[in-house]
């Protein structure tokens, strides 16, 4: 069953005190002092991932960098969230209404699940945060993944997440969405995507028109890449589609520029290499084999590609790439590609962000407030 309820993280729910007001106050000073000097506008982009400060993982947090399209120019990572004697699981989310929604799970250190649920800001600085917000799922194992869609000409939003549960002995498998319809003042329980005895993990979807929802999932064993969609904003899906990406695939990440491009990213992880594909929306849509030839990104060791559409046929690319055996150590590598794929669209990419220790699965979000 669901772990039991933990009294030290429900103090975060329970209203702030003068301690947490306190906190926020010097978090946001810090927030400020790590943005450039002479830079006080909003960012273009900022990147929300669980990062830990020791070698023994025993404390995460959530961490957030910006990054400013005309300068160049990235921030360090600075605290946005830390849940009290739990750890922070991955991140994701979106923007509504000029507010971050970071969607994340919070596990026990020595293992389990404790809850699932968000943050969100006053505004797209993030200054300030509002409490943990759980969401019942009713899943014995779970993480969201993916960005937030909308649900185009609708006040609703939907965030993939994924999990299993013990039914009579045996485990079944889930993707589903949390969804708001009022444009994220409450969420609940938005229905199931998928349940069965396939393992998908890392949900990842767009809306690419009126009422049409594409989700893709990956098989947790055989690697292959599947989607599903819908042709009611999300309330019912299809049966699983293959895209015709069957190797060891991990974390594929999908993005749509809202004017006629698709970009997915994903991982190989037997061969080390991160790789693009894209497609129009429209070829996306209607044929899952659309996408083009994979353009790969070799020996880079790399982990949790998150793709953040910047303008028309342009979009922004971040993963974390391990440095050393251990998992410890890894650097945030990224850089902008423009589609029709062509030459290497790596050639202008680089470290962007000193990362202490390993990050757990992240989100690239455009806080430009223009989209």
């Amino acid at each position: 069953g669901l772990a039991p309820a933990n009294p030290l993280a429900d103090v975060d729910q329970s209203g702030s005190t003068g301690v947490d007001d306190a906190i926020a106050v010097l978090r946001c000073v810090v927030q400020l002092a790590q943005w450039p000097i002479g830079t006080f506008t909003t960012p273009s982009l900022s990147y929300f991932t669980s990062q830990s400060f020791n070698p023994e993982h025993e404390r995460t947090a959530l961490v957030r960098a910006n990054y400013w399209l005309d300068e160049d120019t990235w921030s360090g990572f600075s605290a946005v969230y830390e849940a009290s004697a739990l750890n922070v699981g991955s991140v994701h989310g979106g923007v509504i209404d000029g507010r971050i929604y970071l969607f994340f799970d919070r596990r026990w250190p020595a293992g389990g699940f404790n809850d699932i649920g968000y943050i969100r800001s006053a505004d797209l600085h993030g200054a300030s945060w509002s409490t943990f917000q759980r969401v019942e799922c009713g899943l014995e194992v779970y993480g969201a993944h993916g960005h937030l869609i909308h649900v185009e000409g609708t006040d609703s939003w939907l965030q993939p997440y994924y999990g299993w549960s013990n039914i009579a002995g045996k485990w079944v498998y889930y993707v589903k969405v949390f969804r708001t319809d009022d444009r994220g003042a409450t969420w609940h329980d938005g229905g199931i995507v998928y349940e069965g005895d396939c393992m998908f993990v890392e949900p990842s979807g767009v809306c690419l028109g009126p009422d049409q929802v594409m989700i893709l999932v990956r098989n947790q064993f055989g690697g292959s890449i599947s989607r599903f969609r819908s042709f009611d904003g999300g309330r019912t899906w299809t049966a699983r589609e293959d895209t015709g990406r069957n190797k060891s695939t991990l974390i594929p990440d999908v993005e749509y520029d809202g004017l006629g491009s698709v970009l997915l990213a994903y991982l190989d992880r037997g061969t080390m290499e991160l790789e693009l594909a894209w497609a129009t929306a429209a070829d996306a849509w209607e044929d899952s084999h659309a996408y083009s030839r994979n353009t790969t990104r070799p020996s880079c060791n790399p982990g949790y590609p998150s793709v953040c559409a910047i303008g028309p046929n342009e979009f922004y690319v971040i993963h974390s790439e391990e440095t050393d055996v251990s998992g410890r150590d890894c650097d945030t590598v990224g850089g902008r590609v423009s589609v029709p794929l062509s030459g290497n669209p790596f050639a202008g990419w680089r470290k962007v962000i000193d990362t202490p220790y390993k990050e757990a699965y992240g989100v690239l979000l455009d806080v430009r407030g223009t989209r």
